[in-house]
Parts: structure tokens; sequence; C-alpha cells
């Protein structure tokens, strides 16, 4: 019978450190293959593989398109590639992002649930927003078990909290003992993996770019009248658990993802707005300059007033931090 010898991490701000007590925890000859997903923004360095490194008894490279999974071995994502695996290989797709981030936490845990079932246990550390929370569903749905970092310890509670909220967790713990509970989960027996649930293998074909994946998404939900914060394209709903979002072109977001996406794409619009309105100041400034008596006076003054107030708008929230 098969063990528990996939274990799939996902970190993000804040998870540096309760990363580097976990891996320092994990047994020289620990029987089973580990992958980490933590945000890295697109053309950064991911020193994460050397700080690993230096603390662990295990093997820890940077996944590879196509490479061959090994047990004692910790696979790092690598920047702007969302990390899959199936049960003998890793996969790396530059498909959409999820949860606003690439690689996510997401693909990860899913592709994991549908290949390896029961073998697989996630683990979520600190970090901002909810991805994580879909996947780690999918790993029970499938099966496994489920692994948060007490949010009391964390540096960033948004992440572990999602989970706890929407997830049937197994085991919440502070991160000197969640490295100790894998050594002893990785050795118990488990079922063989099942098919895996049809909802994620669609969700996983969008990531590998499956055309047909992209038009099976949009029957899995319902639509909402909101649009895509990273495309504008219409989003329909699926839950499975907790609420997600996807738009026709792939991208996926949780709901505080989707939240905060559309804050991003609010402020782009209030940006755009200023910029077109300070743009008619200056152009009924430019007029009025050349005449002595200018006609557009009072629409000068109009487009003033709507420009401070833009301006007050977008800038309300760092004038209550410098208030002190």
């Amino acid at each position: 019978m098969p063990h528990r010898d996939m274990i799939v991490i996902g970190a993000s701000q804040g998870g540096q450190e309760p990363l580097l007590e976990l891996v320092q925890q994990f047994e020289a000859d620990l029987p089973a293959s580990v992958f980490i997903v933590r945000h890295i923004s697109k053309g950064a360095t991911n020193f994460l593989v050397d700080i690993l490194a230096r603390v662990s008894q295990l093997e820890v490279v940077s996944a590879e398109h196509c490479q061959e999974i090994r047990k004692g071995t910790i696979y790092i994502a690598p920047a702007d590639c969302h990390l899959l695996i199936n049960s003998t290989h890793t996969y790396l797709s530059s498909g959409p992002r999820e949860n606003l981030s690439r690689p996510a936490i997401d693909p990860l845990f899913r592709s994991a649930a549908v290949a390896c079932g029961a073998r697989v246990t996630g683990v979520i550390l600190s970090g901002e927003l909810d991805d994580g929370t879909a996947g780690l569903i999918a790993i029970k749905k499938c099966g496994g078990l489920a692994i948060v970092q007490h949010p009391e310890t964390a540096a960033s509670s948004s992440m572990p909290q999602s989970a706890a909220d929407s997830c049937d967790i197994d085991f919440f713990l502070p991160p000197g003992e969640i490295g100790q509970m894998l050594n002893s989960l990785v050795r118990e027996k488990v079922e063989e993996p099942g098919e895996g649930d049809e909802l994620y293998k669609t969700e996983l074909s969008v990531l590998t770019g499956t055309t047909e994946g992209i038009k099976e998404m949009a029957g899995k939900g319902a639509l909402i009248p909101v649009g895509c914060p990273s495309c504008g394209g219409p989003l329909w709903q699926v839950d499975d658990g907790a609420k997600r979002f996807r738009c026709h072109t792939g991208h996926a977001f949780g709901e505080r993802s989707l939240l905060d996406g559309l804050a991003q794409s609010e402020e782009q619009a209030l940006y755009a707005a200023l910029r077109s309105m300070e743009e008619r100041v200056r152009m009924l400034e430019h007029l009025s300059g050349s005449r002595e008596k200018n006609p557009f006076d009072d629409r000068l003054e109009e487009a003033r007033k709507h420009a401070a107030d833009l301006r007050g708008l977008l800038h309300s929230q760092e004038k209550e931090q410098w208030s002190c």
C-alpha cells in the first residue's frame, strides 16, 4: 500500500521563517517528496533554494519542467511559473495567474490532490489573502490531510485563517511542530489514489493550455455581475466549500483575492480618471492664457475641483497613515 509520501506547502508574506523552522526538522531519510510554493514576483531571484539548503538534511532544488520526482527531495517553484505535479513528474506552467499570483499555491495543491489522493498532505503557512484555501479543500476531498500554521503564530494570518474558516483542518500547529508531525505522517499507509475530481481536472487543464478546459469552466458555475480584475472578462462563481471565481481566460480568485484585485483595478481606474481630468485642466489653462476674456473660466474651475476631489480620494489612505 502507498504512504503519505507527497507533501505540498504554501507560504507567502511572513512565510520564510516558518519554512526554515519546518524544513530543518525533516529527517535525513524522509521517505517523501516535498513541494513548496512561496509567492515571488516576476523577475525576482528566488533565493529560497539556497536559504533552505543551508538548514535542510534533504536535497533542495528549483523545480524544472518534466522533472522526475524523487523521495528525499524538496522542490521549490521558480518565479513566474505555476508548479504542478503528477505521481511521477513535475510540470511548470505559465498559465493564467490565480489569486493574483504566479506561482500560486492552489494549482500545486489541486494537481497533487488529483494525481495522488490520500498520499498528499497540504500545509498552509503565513501569508496574506486566501491562496491555498481552495487547494486545501481539494486535498481533503481527495482523501489527503490538511495542516495549517496556527494563525496566532503567523506574521500574516490571513492565509491560515482563510483555510481555517473554509476547510476541515486536521492539525493546527506552530511551525516548530509541523515538521515533526510530517515526519510521522509520511509513514502512514493509505488507500490507492482514485480517479480524481472532474472539476479539479478541468481547472488544471486551464493551466496546461487546453481550450476545452476553459470552455468547460464557464459551465461549472454561475455567472456573476463582476468583471475579472486581471482582464475585464466575465466571472463565474464555483463553490465546493469555498467560493472562488474564474474568467473565461483562466484567471482565478478566492473571495479575498478577488476583493483585493477589484481594489487594485479601482485604483488604476481612478488614476486614469485623474490623468484625464488634469489634462483637461491644463488645456483649459492654456486657452485661458491666450485670451483677455476667457469663455471657459467656469469649466476650468469645475475641472480643478473635480481633479482635487479625485486626488484627495486617492491619497486619503496615505494621509491617515502619515497623520501621526
